[in-house]
């Protein structure tokens, strides 16, 4: 199995770019935050004589810390995995302590924190 295979993977939108967002089905509760691994599939959109064809590109995973209460996220981990699920670049921002961005109404990571959220009550 490559890297971020694992069955545990809940569908939660699609971004405009063909794009996928999932998330990992078991959030982790800190005191006032949760934790939750964010799946982002990409893909290139072709047109050929057959219709639209998504071609997967790779995968990037995160790991997201979420403030439900504060409507906030920061993100502590970025790893980019190439189409064949190997690691291609890795960023940790954890030990940086970055900045907490507010969640924008309507937005691809307004629907990832309701849904980890809700997994987490």
């Amino acid at each position: 199995m490559k890297y971020g295979e694992a069955q545990s993977w809940i569908y939660v939108t699609s971004a405009k770019d063909s794009s996928m967002i999932y998330i990992r089905a078991n959030p982790v509760r800190l005191q006032q935050t949760i934790k939750v691994w964010v799946k982002t599939t990409e893909g290139k959109i072709m047109n050929d004589n057959n219709g639209v064809q998504v071609i997967p590109r790779g995968n990037t995973i995160s790991l997201v810390e979420f403030d439900c209460l504060n409507q906030k996220y920061r993100i502590l981990t970025l790893t980019d995995l190439d189409s064949e699920g190997n690691i291609v670049d890795n960023l940790d921002l954890n030990g940086f302590r970055s900045s907490w961005f507010p969640i924008i109404p309507n937005s691809i990571y307004e629907n990832v924190l309701m849904m980890a959220c809700e997994l987490i009550k």
